[in-house]
């Protein structure tokens, strides 16, 4: 297995396209969970946008999050996740990786004045571009989602104590 294999960008099929931009597109993430061991967890996507008509965004208020931890396990053991795209009559069913976390630059710009349009004080902790691998049109009935943000255990940070006291 090699590590931070780069993916093939390949252009989103029309309908995945006009679905996203039609303003009627939910979405949901299945995602690996290490705090889950039973399997994947579902989520509902907050915020999902096309890039360049080839790669998705996600933006997260808070990176902290089951989902988070599922999105960080996708980038670093190339694991897939399964991304549920619905409108009013169709559901699709995309395969998906993580391909990189944002913080900062265009992207993230994008999805914090994405978030700040539907309310002003709104902010985003990260967004996640996800390299979709495979999109077919499904029958299956979407699945049972958890809300976000799911807690979870604060992430332990060592540093030296002597920071603490001064």
């Amino acid at each position: 297995m090699t590590l931070f294999q780069l993916y093939e960008k390949k252009e989103l099929p029309l309908e995945i396209q006009k679905l996203l931009e039609s303003g009627n597109c939910g979405g949901y993430l299945q995602a690996p969970c290490p705090v889950h061991p039973s399997g994947p967890v579902t989520f509902v996507c907050p915020s999902l946008l096309k890039v360049n008509g080839s790669t998705l965004l996600l933006g997260l208020a808070d990176e902290h999050t089951a989902l988070g931890r599922g999105l960080v396990n996708s980038l670093w053991f190339d694991r897939e996740m399964t991304l549920w795209l619905h409108g009013a009559d169709v559901v699709y069913k995309l395969s998906v990786k993580s391909l990189r976390c944002l913080i900062t630059g265009p992207l993230f710009a994008r999805m914090l004045l994405r978030a700040r349009q539907k309310d002003a004080s709104a902010e985003i902790g990260c967004a996640w571009e996800l390299c979709w691998q495979s999109c077919e049109q499904t029958q299956e009935p979407l699945p049972a989602a958890l809300p976000l943000p799911v807690p979870i255990t604060p992430d332990l940070h060592l540093d030296n104590p002597r920071i603490r006291n001064s």
